[in-house]
């Protein structure tokens, strides 16, 4: 297996982004299948589908590889 897909929720409320990690799943389908069960729950049902986001990503693969500033450092520069 090189490749996962990853599940997430993502909506906006009062001007905040909402993320929900949902699971990593060994193929498209089976991140599909979880979707549209989830779809039908309560709270999820409330959004559009187009909320759930499947991401493709490779495995052993470092996804930031730098540093990092925080929010106060950023804003005062």
């Amino acid at each position: 297996m090189e490749f996962v897909y990853i599940v997430d929720h993502v909506y906006e409320i009062d001007n905040v982004e909402e993320v929900k990690f949902i699971g990593v799943f060994s193929s498209i389908e089976k991140a599909q299948e979880v979707v549209n069960k989830l779809i039908l729950q309560p709270g999820f049902r409330d959004y559009p589908i187009d909320a759930f986001q499947i991401n493709e990503t490779k495995i052993d693969r470092i996804g930031w590889s730098e540093g990092f500033c925080s929010w106060e450092e950023a804003m005062s520069s």
